[in-house]
């Protein structure tokens, strides 16, 4: 029987390949798509993970209703298994001025 090492060509390149997917992260884009009709003057706001140009091809628009994305951010992780879609970020703050490079 052949003795197989972690240092056989094979073998190395397996590891090499396989190690890195180990530690891989996903993300995943969220948009908050806003749904109207400019002649009733209402709208309504939509979470999802389908941009403007998807979500009418799996949830169809009433007729007169338009569709734009309102907001938009990207999510750590997945969404496998049910779990909810990450919260909108509050809005980013800026550095205090302490920590900013003085100019010379």
């Amino acid at each position: 029987m052949k003795n197989l090492s972690l240092f056989h060509p094979p073998v190395l390149a397996f590891l090499l390949i396989a190690l890195p997917c180990l530690s891989a992260r996903g993300e995943y884009r969220v948009f908050e798509l806003r749904i109207y009709r400019p002649d009733e003057g209402t709208e309504r706001l939509v979470t999802t993970q389908l941009d403007h140009l998807q979500y009418p091809g799996y949830y169809p628009l009433q007729k007169g209703e338009q569709i734009e994305i309102a907001s938009t951010w990207f999510c750590a992780g997945n969404t496998g298994k049910f779990k909810p879609i990450c919260p909108k970020p509050t809005e980013t703050t800026s550095l205090p001025e302490t920590s900013l490079p003085k100019a010379n």
